[in-house]
């Protein structure tokens, strides 16, 4: 596996898990 791709998934990972971080604080809040 080339480096580009495993950057391109790494990247892919990383924004999702950002999503999926930014969704749960949204959930935590409404919780309140």
């Amino acid at each position: 596996m080339n480096f580009a791709a495993l950057k391109a998934i790494f990247d892919g990972t990383e924004t999702i898990r950002k999503v999926v971080v930014k969704i749960a604080m949204s959930e935590i809040e409404e919780q309140r």
